[in-house]
């Protein structure tokens, strides 16, 4: 009986082990992940402004293409009513 006590409280010893390594990479993972969220969160700011940027060219783009359009289609018009006159 004494035997298979010790070899339970050997195994036991090894997982206490296992245990405290898995403790010490979570920590530093954990530490690591809070590095890498204050980064990703500097870099998201500072796009910002570039972000804002291409939405008002994508806009200006928008308005050019509507202008263009428009200004074909007028133009289209007017010769089709000169070939008729």
């Amino acid at each position: 009986m004494s035997e298979d006590i010790k070899y339970i409280r050997g195994k036991m010893d090894d997982l206490e082990g296992h245990v405290g390594e898995i403790n010490k990479t979570l920590a530093v993972n954990t530490t690591l992940l809070d590095e890498h969220i204050k980064r990703t969160n500097q870099l998201e700011e500072k796009l910002e402004p570039v972000e804002d940027h291409v939405k008002s060219v994508h806009a200006l783009l928008f308005a050019a293409k509507w202008g263009v359009g428009l200004g074909g289609g007028i133009v289209g018009i007017a010769y089709g009513i000169s070939r008729f006159i």
